[in-house]
């Protein structure tokens, strides 16, 4: 909520937290399941691709590592 509020998109506006909520649930199961090729599952609570070139960069590096199964990035961040 805090990204929508920060992106200030009038169709964002008016999106309810409980369905947020609902396909975040329905992604992490489905994921959770998932294993017909590598996945890199990206923790993005301290970290901006935008506005910070780093993060970006440091999430292409773990993108070219990626081999078989699920593997976890959780960035330092860039605070």
């Amino acid at each position: 909520m805090k990204r929508i509020k920060l992106r200030a998109r009038e169709f964002e506006r008016s999106m309810d937290p409980d369905y947020l909520r609902r396909l975040k649930d329905a992604y992490n199961a489905f994921f959770y399941r998932y294993h017909e090729t590598p996945l890199l599952v990206v923790n993005t609570d301290e970290i901006d691709f935008v506005k910070n070139s780093d993060d970006f960069e440091n999430l292409v590096q773990q993108i070219s590592r990626l081999r078989k199964g699920t593997q976890v990035y959780v960035p330092l961040g860039s605070g």
